[in-house]
């Protein structure tokens, strides 16, 4: 998913819409550069194109330690001067920032630079961060929306470089040592650093010196050897899931079920703006579709747009005899053209919450920064729905198969969490 890099450390600084200042750098590196004197404070982060689909095929999660181990060592060389940092990995890229006092901010990028080009990699690191991985990996066991949402995701994403996501299972995720993640390590922060993004933002009284000093880290590593990058991975090519096929997690007893439902937003009637189409299912799935189901409970609609491949999904909590009718009726609601008071609410609801980011530069640079996301044009195909239900597997294969829903794969939730399937 294209995840706008979460710059959450930011102060909230008042700005223009002014763009950055840009320069392209020796290997390719793009710096983009936005000067603010609100506050004596910077963030400085890379952006790298990078993210879990290229991780090795048979390796997938090589991408998520690696963040992990960025973030720790990050963490330990800036606490010192009072600091915080923000890594994060996703299909996508790899973001790693930091957020300080404008009078750090030589200091800051040393620490980051230092971090990024040439971690630590003392015995035990890699095998400390994959333990604590799994660790949270084992305790999607503890909710059927995460379950649901990791069949669901398995499904709809099948056939494209982002079906493994960021952890394909944790059988995989045990064969990955230290010397996989060094490796996947050295090709990324390797020379050239093409399509990288570097990003100033916030008071730099010395900028001249600083920008002295990032050119000065990017020369020495653009002399270094070429990176080599993994070519993204992908699973055996699939026309997707049928109206007629679900994906049932067995969870054990209880009344309650966890569905998502969700389709390529190519496949439903145009509208203008991801964030319009989101807000037009919120508004529809939180009124409507608890007025038909009486009970239904953390409905939301999420959007996944990544560069070729997109999914728009409504996940909610219902009575799982009720599970075939919340399903029939998300797919007519996303189906549905939207009415003009919807779009005009829709649109009312974005725009303004678009200018409230626009005045600020968190909102400023996060906008820059997807607007560098090169997407695919959409284009228009037959829907191909995909289902998942995570609850008692026994009553929701007899729920679906009175429905009409003849193919019907059960999983088993250890399983699942193992190998992803």
């Amino acid at each position: 998913m294209i995840r706008i890099f979460a710059l959450t450390v930011f102060a909230l600084f008042a700005i223009g819409a002014a763009p950055p200042a840009q320069e392209t750098l020796p290997g390719g590196a793009r710096l983009a550069w936005w000067k603010d004197d609100t506050f004596p404070l910077v963030d400085l982060a890379i952006v790298f194109p990078v993210g879990h689909r290229n991780d090795p095929a048979g390796k997938s999660g090589i991408g998520e330690l690696l963040a992990a181990v960025l973030e720790r060592q990050l963490g330990e060389r800036i606490r010192p001067m009072g600091a915080s940092r923000a890594v994060q990995a996703d299909e996508e890229s790899l973001s790693v920032g930091v957020h300080g006092l404008s009078s750090d901010a030589q200091e800051l990028w040393l620490a980051l630079w230092s971090v990024v080009s040439r971690p630590s990699w003392e015995p035990g690191t890699v095998e400390r961060e994959r333990d604590r991985v799994l660790d949270r990996w084992r305790h999607l066991r503890d909710s059927r929306e995460l379950l649901a949402g990791l069949a669901f995701h398995r499904a709809a994403f099948l056939g494209t470089p982002y079906s493994r996501g960021a952890v394909a299972g944790a059988d995989e995720l045990r064969k990955i040592g230290s010397a996989d993640v060094i490796a996947h390590a050295r090709s990324l922060m390797g020379a050239p650093l093409s399509g990288a993004k570097i990003v100033v933002a916030g008071q730099v009284k010395d900028a001249m010196i600083l920008r002295q000093t990032v050119l000065e880290s990017i020369s020495k590593n653009a002399a270094s050897e070429p990176n080599v990058l993994t070519p993204p991975s992908r699973a055996a090519r699939s026309g997707g899931a049928k109206p007629t096929h679900v994906r049932v997690v067995d969870d054990g007893p209880g009344e309650l079920v966890s569905l998502v439902v969700g389709v390529d937003p190519a496949a439903l009637p145009p509208i203008e703006g991801d964030r319009v189409r989101v807000a037009v299912c919120d508004a529809r799935m939180r009124t409507k579709l608890h007025e038909l189901l009486k009970i239904a409970d953390g409905t939301r609609c999420h959007l996944e747009v990544h560069k070729e491949a997109s999914r728009i999904a409504v996940s909610v909590a219902t009575r799982t005899d009720l599970a075939v009718q919340a399903v029939t009726e998300i797919m007519a609601l996303l189906a549905s053209p939207p009415t003009e008071e919807e779009l005009d609410r829709a649109k009312r609801k974005v725009d303004g919450a678009e200018q409230i980011a626009r005045t600020t530069l968190p909102g400023r640079v996060s906008e820059w920064l997807a607007s560098q996301m090169p997407v695919a044009p959409a284009v228009a195909t037959k829907p191909a729905w995909s289902i998942s239900a995570a609850g008692d597997g026994s009553v929701l294969q007899r729920v679906f198969k009175k429905g009409g829903y003849r193919e019907i794969l059960v999983l088993q939730p250890d399983v699942l969490i193992r190998t992803g399937r």
